[in-house]
């Protein structure tokens, strides 16, 4: 059976959450330590002639414009990340919107999910990755902060819910079980159960992210190396409740995919399966949720590979994940 370029990037997609195993043992050093952001820096370089695995479409001013890119307009600065899906109408823009969903929507201080993604590049190995997010990092003096903390292994400097954080993409990232009861229980002194699922789902994303790129062959681009990033954020507010408050946002996405639900004939809405439990977690978190389905979504309405094959590559990483759910 031969799959165009179409039907492996969608694929990746599938793959890509949830993560893939690797071996995990309580005993002995760990078989997959992080990679020295040192290396991942070397590494980047070297991949600045790599030879992507598909063709990289052509940056051009629409899509600069219309990208919700943490690029300013007027750098044109457009990542291979985006050029690789240019011939999937609509889906570029949808993936520019997913990573800046991902990182500055939620409850979650942007510069910790930022270090979570860079633990997460450096257990799968991601120089294309790591050199995006330590250039996202070096743009504020936190995200400073969170990269010495990294590079140097010196985790004790952040607080103790800072550190979990980071822990938990240690936990998760390698093995999908490696959220025991015990890291549950030191994860909830901290955060609340918006928190948690929004915890798991920077893991869950990164790890798709990392995929992504290095399945590819991403080359970096020479402007993520030698030019400063200046992303047009929101600023981050904290929340002041301890529990997790039914939003606004969360209240119309759940009433909105509900409805979608229903339009079982429709392959970019709905998958024929109702509202599963996954979704319902994953709405605890609105916005991160919504922009990972409308990713999906468009990428199903050119999709390449039928609806069968896709369930048949879905069982297959749950079965390699041990995935009972």
């Amino acid at each position: 059976m031969h799959l165009g370029r179409k039907a492996i990037l969608l694929v990746v997609v599938v793959v890509g959450w949830p993560p893939l195993p690797r071996a995990h043992s309580s005993e002995g050093p760990d078989p997959h330590p992080h990679v020295a952001l040192a290396t991942l820096d070397a590494d980047a370089r070297r991949l600045l002639s790599a030879k992507a695995r598909v063709e990289l479409g052509p940056v051009h001013s629409g899509l600069v414009a219309s990208a919700d890119s943490l690029e300013p307009a007027a750098a044109g600065h457009v990542p291979n990340y985006l050029l690789a899906l240019q011939d999937r109408p609509g889906a570029s823009q949808a993936l520019a919107h997913l990573v800046r969903t991902v990182l500055y929507a939620g409850t979650l201080e942007p510069e910790i999910k930022m270090g979570m993604g860079l633990r997460v590049a450096q257990l799968n190995s991601s120089p294309y990755v790591a050199a995006h997010l330590e250039r996202l990092l070096r743009s504020s003096s936190r995200g400073r902060t969170v990269l010495e903390a990294i590079a140097s292994e010196s985790l004790d400097s952040l607080s103790p819910d800072e550190r979990l954080a980071l822990q938990y993409a240690d936990w998760l990232s390698p093995n999908v079980h490696g959220v025991t009861e015990d890291n549950f229980r030191a994860a909830r002194e901290y955060f609340n159960d918006s928190q948690v699922v929004e915890l798991t789902a920077i893991v869950s994303f990164f790890d798709y992210f990392t995929r992504f790129a290095e399945g590819l062959n991403l080359p970096v681009e020479p402007w993520v190396l030698d030019s400063p990033a200046h992303p047009a954020a929101p600023e981050y507010v904290p929340p002041q409740a301890r529990v997790g408050l039914i939003s606004d946002e969360e209240i119309q996405a759940t009433t909105a995919r509900a409805a979608a639900m229903k339009a079982a004939g429709d392959p970019a809405k709905s998958w024929g399966i109702g509202f599963p439990n996954s979704m319902r977690a994953m709405y605890r978190t609105p916005e991160i949720a919504q922009a990972w389905f409308d990713y999906g979504n468009t990428l199903r309405k050119s999709e390449a590979a039928s609806r069968d094959i896709m369930l048949q590559v879905s069982l297959a990483v749950s079965e390699a994940n041990n995935c009972h759910y």
